[in-house]
């Protein structure tokens, strides 16, 4: 769950008072703070988003909570055609990528990449490897470091001004495929 406000300087102060920094900061915030599953981080623009347990009740104490984007709050569960895995997919090798992030406006687009072989494929599977959804934020850290140390990977970070002038030329996929050769 997430909301953002749109507040005056005073205001930010204020919050900032509240949510002192404890986390490193984000390109254009002014605090980042986190506590238990609430992230509360200002920016320069006087926009402030809360993210985790609680940001509706927390961002609604500071002002009112810009209405949500469309589609933004529900899941998608609904397959695309061609979702359905062959088989003996399990026994492939796979170079998989996925991004998190919007890029546009908040922080950077970050986007991985990593190639599982045939022959490291019991490694993966001993780490337990699944859908990020079903895991904690521990059990993912523990992961990526001993998949960073044994596993061949690539990780891309586009800045928001970056994100912002390719996204006029190409749409997220294409952006994912052509992270190797963006001078970011």
């Amino acid at each position: 769950m997430q909301a953002v406000i749109q507040v005056s300087p005073t205001q930010l102060k204020a919050i900032q008072a509240q949510y002192p920094t404890n986390r490193q900061l984000p390109p254009g915030a002014v605090f980042a703070h986190k506590a238990g599953s609430l992230s509360v981080t200002g920016y320069r623009s006087g926009k402030v988003l809360f993210q985790g347990t609680g940001a509706q009740q927390a961002a609604q104490q500071w002002g009112s909570v810009a209405p949500a984007k469309s589609g933004t709050t529900t899941p998608k569960t609904k397959k695309a055609k061609g979702d359905q895995l062959p088989p003996d997919f399990a026994s492939w090798a796979v170079l998989g990528s996925d991004e998190v992030g919007n890029g546009s406006y908040f922080g950077p687009l970050t986007i991985a990449a990593v190639y599982v072989s045939q022959a490291n494929l019991d490694f993966v599977r001993g780490l337990g490897v699944a859908d990020s959804k079903t895991l904690t934020d521990q059990q993912i850290d523990r992961m990526a470091i001993q998949m960073i140390d044994r596993l061949p990977h690539h990780i891309v970070n586009i800045m928001p001004a970056k994100y912002n002038e390719v996204h006029e030329k190409m749409n997220i996929e294409k952006m994912k495929r052509s992270a190797i050769i963006l001078p970011y």
